[in-house]
């Protein structure tokens, strides 16, 4: 077969291929943005849907954190449970969300801690009721009511970044540490009313 002869017969069978990838490519690129946009606006609807607060239920506002954590914090809450308060030392919370996790203990000496063991990472001095966790924001309150019944704890440390899910509760002393020793209990998360 001469070189004439297979350029006209390869070209007789991919004109016609050729111009329906052409035409059906064409008609994605005219009607893509416009299947974009309406994702895009149908995405946009449901994020900012906001439904009117009902009585005291729980509502977006009481799940926003401003403050950066090191690994993300979500908090999902069904709006129709009525939120739980709590009065500690004069102030109400309520409890915005519960979780199961690890909690150990620490105290301000140097291998437990960095080279200021009486400074916590938020720059805070250390006391009784602080606490260390990475998954959430400095100056969230929580509660470990199977422990610590009421007591209302602050974090404002930060751990070893490979413990994610954590919580590491300040002690005065090593050994009152060490007696703690690791424990799985239910935490309360609050916020401030």
């Amino acid at each position: 077969m001469s070189r004439n002869e297979k350029g006209s017969s390869l070209s007789k069978g991919t004109i016609p291929n050729t111009l329906i990838v052409l035409t059906i490519s064409g008609l994605l690129f005219i009607t893509l943005p416009f299947i974009e946009r309406s994702a895009q606006e149908a995405g946009a609807d449901l994020i900012n849907h906001h439904p009117e607060p009902q009585n005291d239920y729980l509502t977006e506002e009481f799940l926003t954190f401003h403050e950066n954590t090191l690994s993300p914090f979500h908090v999902f809450v069904d709006k129709k449970v009525k939120p739980k308060t709590i009065t500690n030392e004069g102030k109400e919370y309520i409890v915005v969300n519960t979780m199961q996790t690890s909690i150990t203990a620490y105290s301000s000496t140097v291998d437990q801690t960095d080279s200021e063991p009486f400074i916590t990472a938020s720059g805070a001095w250390v006391s009784d009721g602080i606490i260390a966790a990475n998954f959430l924001p400095f100056n969230t309150k929580i509660r470990i009511p199977s422990l610590f019944e009421d007591k209302v704890f602050i974090v404002k440390d930060r751990m070893n970044a490979r413990h994610t899910n954590r919580v590491d509760i300040w002690f005065p002393s090593r050994q009152e540490a060490i007696n703690f020793g690791l424990q799985n209990a239910k935490i309360e998360i609050l916020k401030e009313i």
